[in-house]
């Protein structure tokens, strides 16, 4: 269940720690700073204007020496996902799952490891990708693009997750 849908109203002032502590705490996060640190090379794959906070963690990400790209639609380089082998990382970031059901075909033809972060849970896209980290426990399936969703989600979610992996990685390997 949603940690929001599961509060009753006077726990609402504490719900930034409820969602924090949760996700935070996850094995999500511990699994993708791991593979963030083995990985030789780290490709985002993203919707064009869907979020900045990609490029503010790829900046973070190449001052640890870390081999990483942003591609977008607009940007998207078959040749590059191509050349991704076992040893890279690709992560699809797809909210809604709009993006990831759009680059499904592309993203499969990858040897790398596929990593999707959305708040969609179709099955779907446990064909394609070897790990789904959804963002919600909100049981929310469409195997069609959508039009229109914005929400707290889609708006803040990629910084938010971002800052969380980031301060897991400086706590686990900035030695």
């Amino acid at each position: 269940m949603d940690v929001i849908n599961s509060m009753k109203i006077k726990e609402i002032p504490n719900m930034g720690k409820i969602i924090f502590d949760k996700f935070y705490n996850s094995e999500h996060i511990g699994y993708f700073v791991d593979l963030l640190h083995i990985s030789d090379k780290i490709v985002f794959s993203i919707a064009e204007g869907s979020s900045v906070a990609p490029f503010d963690f790829q900046e973070a990400l190449v001052s640890l020496h870390k081999n990483v790209r942003v591609i977008t639609n607009s940007t998207k380089n078959m040749e590059l996902l191509l050349s991704l082998k076992e040893t890279d990382t690709l992560i699809t970031l797809s909210m809604t799952g709009n993006y990831a059901l759009a680059t499904l075909n592309e993203i499969e033809k990858s040897k790398a490891n596929k990593v999707l972060i959305t708040l969609n849970h179709s099955t779907i896209f446990n064909e394609v990708y070897d790990k789904v980290i959804h963002f919600s426990d909100n049981n929310s399936s469409r195997d069609y693009i959508q039009d229109g969703v914005r929400n707290a989600y889609t708006i803040y979610g990629f910084s938010y997750l971002f800052d969380l992996i980031l301060n897991r990685y400086f706590e686990k390997y900035n030695n």
